[in-house]
């Protein structure tokens, strides 16, 4: 049975019917900052929140799995990057299992208020552990720091962190800018206070992704290679990494209107799915 909730039609006759939506179980609604993208065609509607749901659904059950695993051979494998790993699915399996569960609970103000701000947070600290991790790559690869360098400073930048931008948003739009009619999430100028991070720590670990890929071309090891077998350590390396930095998110920014609706299908099934991915590439193909 297809809801007709946040549905309005647009145009009927004898034959037709014509309705938009304003559904939120769409993924891409976490990066917009137009109201076009809750706007969107019936068809399109129901393929996006099937994608939004099914790939949710995939990546909470990846990312426990990978936890679970991780925990099971910790003797094996532990390390900082392990540990990060670790700290970003439990921050996702939270962040989507609210998603999918709350965003569309707005019949209470105060409590659409309070999942608004969790889901800010927990996405923000999402981002923040893939900072940690990008950064922990640069010192792996670089060594620009000592790499022995406490972890601590990590968790409180993947865990305080967004936890500090959330207290400023919400004092700065005095809980106005948390939830509406529509869904329970951040509106209006409060919304910059996700993307403004999201897009400065998608910038630094693209730059780290950059730096280390033309390092890891340039190394004596590659230089004995193919080019097959360069393309394939490029992909395989970029696979790897990609879910674990959150490059993919910046498809939410370009999915600005109707026109443009490709970017939503794309975005909501690179990052619906970013659980699974890491399960994939992190233990189904984790050679360690």
């Amino acid at each position: 049975m297809w809801s007709d909730k946040g549905c309005s039609v647009n145009f009927t006759n004898s034959s037709l019917t014509v309705c938009s939506c304003s559904h939120l179980t769409n993924f891409a609604i976490l990066m917009s900052l137009s109201d076009d993208l809750y706007v969107v065609s019936r068809k399109d509607y129901e393929r996006l929140r099937m994608i939004s749901i099914i790939g949710c659904s995939l990546s909470i059950l990846g990312a426990f799995v990978t936890i679970i695993i991780y925990l099971y051979f910790w003797r094996y494998i532990k390390s900082r990057r392990s540990t990060l790993v670790v700290h970003l699915c439990i921050a996702l399996c939270v962040a989507y299992l609210m998603f999918l569960t709350a965003v569309e609970h707005t019949d209470n103000k105060t409590g659409c208020v309070v999942i608004a701000a969790l889901l800010h947070y927990f996405f923000l600290a999402m981002f923040c552990i893939m900072l940690c991790l990008g950064i922990d790559l640069a010192v792996a690869i670089l060594d620009v720091f000592n790499s022995r360098s406490s972890s601590a400073v990590f968790y409180l930048v993947g865990w305080g962190l967004p936890a500090v931008i959330v207290g400023i948003t919400l004092g700065g739009s005095q809980l106005d800018g948390y939830g509406d009619e529509r869904y329970c999430w951040l509106r209006d100028s409060s919304l910059y206070g996700f993307i403004v991070p999201v897009l400065c720590i998608i910038s630094v670990n693209l730059i780290i992704v950059i730096v280390v890929m033309r390092m890891m071309y340039t190394s004596a090891f590659m230089a004995k290679k193919s080019l097959r077998e360069k393309t394939i350590s490029g992909v395989r390396g970029m696979c790897a990494l990609l879910p674990i930095l959150g490059l993919t998110w910046v498809f939410g920014i370009l999915s600005i209107n109707e026109d443009l609706i490709f970017f939503q299908y794309l975005f909501a099934i690179l990052n619906s799915l970013q659980g699974l991915f890491i399960f994939l590439f992190h233990v189904v193909l984790n050679y360690q």
